[in-house]
């Protein structure tokens, strides 16, 4: 049973998926990277979005130990 049966955007988005799946023309439009190379991309793509909102941020207080 499909999940979204009768629903006419679903069915067709199905088979546009599966036509161009099965389609084995061009070349490949990405080359294979390993999956470390993507976790710290993703890691320091993180780090940087949450030093903005850190600095953008004026609820907290800057706190000096010294």
């Amino acid at each position: 049973m499909k999940a979204h049966n009768d629903n006419f955007g679903n069915e067709l988005a199905d088979q546009l998926a599966k036509k161009a799946a099965s389609r084995r023309e061009g070349e490949t439009a990405y080359s294979k990277i390993p999956k470390s190379a993507v976790i710290k991309v993703i890691e320091e793509e993180g780090e940087l979005e949450w030093r903005k909102e850190w600095n953008a941020s004026t609820k907290g207080d800057i706190v000096n130990l010294l």
